[in-house]
């Protein structure tokens, strides 16, 4: 009987670590659900309005960028300060540039991100979009 228990209890401690990580996300599913829902707002009332060069805005707390996207007519908007992973949010997926006078007002603004940082840095560009 004692083989029996101690056999079990063996089976219990190898399954253990497999069990902890059962249901979890790779990122903060609860938290970043009113991120996406703010950006989503705030894209849905800018719509209709194409911009031609970033536009920042400041709702419910959270820091947004609108950027003109590289081949359609429409914008493309960025947390600036996500407080939930992803740390990087982009409504709708799509390409954009920005000049390096954008990116260093954007690092200005209190909040921003590291994350939001790195990837506005990969997306530097000379030319500007003629709208």
């Amino acid at each position: 009987m004692k083989a029996l228990q101690r056999i079990c209890s063996i089976i219990c401690l190898l399954l253990l670590p497999a069990c902890n990580n059962f249901g979890k996300v790779e990122y903060d599913e609860v938290g970043s659900k009113p991120e996406f829902s703010i950006l989503q707002k705030v894209e849905l009332e800018n719509r209709q309005d194409i911009i031609s060069k970033p536009r920042i805005i400041e709702r419910d707390g959270y820091i947004i960028v609108g950027c003109p996207m590289e081949t359609e007519k429409r914008n493309t908007w960025i947390l600036l300060n996500a407080k939930h992973s992803p740390y990087y949010k982009q409504i709708p997926q799509g390409n954009f540039t920005l000049t390096k006078e954008d990116l260093d007002r954007i690092r200005k603004i209190p909040g921003v991100s590291y994350t939001v940082i790195a990837v506005l840095e990969s997306r530097i560009s000379d030319a500007k979009i003629e709208r």
